[in-house]
Formats: C-alpha cells, sequence, structure tokens
C-alpha cells in the first residue's frame, strides 16, 4: 500500500471513530487543510460515511452477543435468596428492555410491512419493472 493510501486509510478510520479534524491530520501525517479538502469531496464522504456504518455494525454484533450474557445474569439476579433491592433492581431491569425490545421489533415489523405494500404498489403502478423515464 503506497503511503498516499495508508494515510487516507489512517484519516478515514480516525474520522469515522469520532476523532476531531485537527487530531485526525496529525494521526495521517496531512494537514488540517488537506484534510477539511477531502471532507468537501463527495466520494470520500461517502467512504467515511460506509467506514462509520461498518463500525457501527460491528459494534452493534458485540453488544448484541454481550446481550445475551447479561439476559443470563439479570435472570440469575432475579432468584430467591438474592437480595430484594436487587431483585427488584433486576425485575426493573427486564421488564423495561421487554418492552424496548418489544417496541422494536413491533416497529421492524411495521416498517418492513410498509416496505413491502410500497414495491407492491410501484409495481403495480409500473408493470414494465422500472420508473418511467
Amino acid at each position: 500500500m503506497s503511503a498516499k493510501r495508508h494515510a487516507e486509510e489512517v484519516l478515514v478510520l480516525a474520522l469515522a471513530s469520532g476523532v476531531p479534524v485537527p487530531e485526525a491530520a496529525k494521526q495521517s501525517g496531512l494537514s488540517e487543510n488537506v484534510v477539511r479538502r477531502k471532507l468537501a469531496v463527495d466520494r470520500f464522504r461517502q467512504r467515511l460515511l460506509r467506514a462509520r456504518a461498518d463500525m457501527t455494525e460491528q459494534a452493534t454484533g458485540v453488544l448484541t452477543a454481550a446481550g445475551l450474557e447479561a439476559a443470563r445474569v439479570l435472570a440469575e439476579l432475579l432468584m430467591p435468596g438474592r437480595p430484594p433491592a436487587l431483585r427488584l433492581a433486576a425485575a426493573k431491569a427486564v421488564i423495561e428492555t421487554g418492552i424496548k425490545l418489544r417496541t422494536v421489533v413491533d416497529l421492524e415489523t411495521q416498517v418492513a410491512d410498509l416496505e413491502r405494500r410500497l414495491d407492491e404498489q410501484q409495481a403495480a403502478s409500473h408493470p414494465a419493472g422500472g420508473w418511467p423515464d
């Protein structure tokens, strides 16, 4: 990998991680002016957005996996013999998390249904399979 390409990779990772422009410039070995010019280019901004999305997806996967262990811990804290205050806190956490999770699942289902209906309407109004020119 060329030095220029390496510097740009370092820059993208730094900016995608939320590092401020001056620090990202320093980490990548580029000037702040060069970084700001790159940020003005749509193609670079799209690359940065993809990097952020990838990082978010990876973090979501880690949190999802950790969520299973967290659920087991909460279930253990609900067991008889634990201090009442601890059991109460665990019960509240289970209920609150369950409601939020149910809401997210319901919203995902509704969005998927709306997308399906929209696709069906678009297909019905444009039988050739595409949008008119």
